[in-house]
């Protein structure tokens, strides 16, 4: 609000006076960095199962407003914030009525509606937008309806009221939705209402509902085994129904909803997803996108069904034995200290800002920073579906792990040693002298049909734990800026002044003067009206005005006087 310099006082003629009172108003030792994201030759797994191309469905696309005949249908899995494909435009009468297509449906719920990149408060039952912008003589003039995506979803009404052809086959079943009308207002408010012009429309969304082995119900949940189950057996999605091992699937969610303590405080799970697939995009990159953004593993049981892991460590529960080695084939110290990385930038989608893909505080693997006597960096991890920075870490840490082992083998076995197919990590029984006490993680096998052996293989790998010591420092927004008071007219005085309308007569008025305004940001306000009424009128001035005669007025009358400043543009 303005800050206001006011007074009353009594109008005279020419010879009349009253005086106004005024109020006061870098790089480490060890070496250059390095960056080898491009030529690292990293393991045929690694490009198999992570994802470091950018999707189409990114957080920032599904945020754009798109007017065109058709758009890319998406799945929304978790939390996310998105626009979606104008499907119905038109005005009449003063208003516009838009139909934004936002993704396939039903969504659990719509959890924040966002215009021009604002939150609003909305009435839920009637749809009215209540916040303050967007009310005029307590009238809303943005009304906001929704439909979440039902088979059986209604055409709006409020359309067919206006144009009759617009009727039950627009129904979009199947499709979450929005219904935006907004009602025009006059030259002078416009830009203080709709400053973009036509206002844009976003919504938070909980996306689908996936199924829970668990409670054998259908829920909304972030966690990504149950997502990356769906998304494999969707007919939308992967389209092979009836191939995810339940049991294993129960056990992998339990695993993935574990809760930490965070150095920030509070707590949150091991891992969740977060994130949009769209239908124009190869399921596998999708795929991909998820185990990357979630750590999750997936690999074949020997029940022929698929098995869907956490990234928690569990020791193995295979050993090999001496007995049961035919030959080791292949053996050799893993990446060479050239092609070895230190540190892993990665990118996340950070929900407090604003929903944005941002840079993560990259991990540095100090250890292999002094073994290697240099910084190399890796290539930039896409975890577009992470939507916490301290996962995006743990992510991080993991993968530095596994793109970096030891020591890689490649190992013959007897048929005693299938069992070893079937498993993400093994180790070797303490009769096995030649190789290093470690955890081996099995890569990929081949298996001898004819002889019945099989060939693992094999990358060594160290345990990584979540832990919130290793949280790191995640991006904030700036201090909000404290708006810095208006000040007041400085030097202000009024009198009565006559102004001479003939030869012999003059009318009432008031003389105003003040001091030139401080900045140019600013601009004079002055309002009159009778004493004790609350009926004040602007003085119409220049904004670089100094001084003002108010006038005619009625002669011996009281008035009241409001001098302040207004920030230019500000709406009061």
């Amino acid at each position: 609000m303005p800050q206001l310099l006011a007074a009353s006082f009594a109008v005279f003629g020419a010879a009349g006076s009253a005086a106004l009172v005024t109020t006061a108003g870098g790089l480490t030792g060890l070496g250059i960095a390095t960056s080898i994201g491009g030529s690292l030759l990293l393991s045929a797994a690694s490009n198999a199962l992570f994802a470091r191309t950018p999707p189409s469905a990114t957080p920032e696309n599904i945020k754009l407003v798109i007017k065109q005949s058709s758009g890319p249908r998406l799945l929304p899995y978790g939390r996310n914030r998105m626009s979606g494909t104008v499907t119905f435009f038109r005005s009449r009468a003063g208003k516009f009525y838009r139909v934004i297509a936002h993704s396939q449906g039903p969504i659990d719920a719509i959890e924040t509606y966002i215009v021009d990149s604002k939150e609003i408060a909305r009435n839920a039952g009637t749809g009215a937008v209540t916040t303050a912008q967007y009310v005029v003589d307590s009238t809303s003039l943005i009304y906001i309806h929704n439909r979440p995506g039902a088979t059986d979803s209604a055409h709006y009404s409020e359309v067919t009221a206006v144009w009759s052809d617009y009727d039950s086959t627009h129904d979009l079943k199947g499709i979450c939705t929005t219904l935006m009308i907004a009602e025009s207002v006059g030259p002078d408010t416009f830009r203080d209402i709709y400053p973009r012009n036509e206002p844009s429309l976003e919504i938070v969304a909980r996306g689908l509902k996936v199924y829970d082995p668990r409670t054998d119900t259908t829920v909304w949940s972030e966690t990504p085994a149950l997502i990356i189950a769906d998304f494999i057996q969707r007919a939308d999605g992967m389209n092979q129904p009836g191939t995810v091992d339940n049991t294993v699937l129960a056990a992998a969610a339990n695993e993935f909803e574990e809760s930490f303590a965070l150095a920030a405080g509070g707590t949150e799970a091991r891992c969740r997803i977060s994130g949009v697939a769209s239908l124009d995009d190869d399921p596998s990159n999708t795929l991909k996108r998820m185990r990357a953004s979630s750590g999750a593993e997936i690999s074949l049981l020997p029940n022929g069904k698929i098995g869907i892991y956490s990234p928690k460590w569990s020791a193995p529960t295979v050993s090999i034995s001496r007995s049961q080695i035919v030959a080791f084939e292949d053996w050799d110290g893993g990446p060479t200290a050239v092609n070895r990385y230190t540190e892993l930038p990665f990118t996340y989608t950070d929900p407090d800002l604003g929903f944005q893909t941002t840079g993560g505080d990259p991990w540095i693997d100090a250890t292999r920073e002094t073994a290697n006597g240099q910084i190399a960096i890796g290539p930039e991890m896409n975890y577009d579906m992470c939507p916490s920075h301290a996962q995006g870490r743990y992510l991080a840490s993991r993968q530095i792990e596994i793109d970096n082992p030891a020591y890689t083998l490649k190992v013959r076995l007897k048929p005693s040693g299938r069992l070893a197919m079937f498993e993400r990590h093994v180790e070797f029984a303490a009769d096995v002298t030649e190789l290093p006490d470690v955890f081996w993680r099995v890569m990929s096998y081949d298996l001898d049909l004819a002889g019945g052996g099989v060939t693992l293989n094999l990358a060594s790998f160290l345990p990584v734990n979540r832990a919130s010591a290793n949280d790191g420092t995640a991006q904030a927004l700036p201090t909000s800026d404290t708006a810095a008071s208006i000040p007041t007219p400085t030097n202000a005085s009024a009198a009565g002044a006559g102004l001479r309308i003939s030869q012999s007569s003059y009318a009432a008025g008031i003389g105003v003067v003040w001091d030139a305004r401080p900045s140019v940001a600013l601009a004079p306000r002055l309002e009159y009206a009778l004493a004790g009424t609350d009926n004040f009128n602007e003085w119409k001035m220049d904004e670089t005005s100094r001084q003002a005669t108010i006038s005619p007025l009625a002669d011996g009358s009281d008035y009241d006087l409001r001098l302040y400043y207004e920030a230019q543009g500000d709406k009061r």
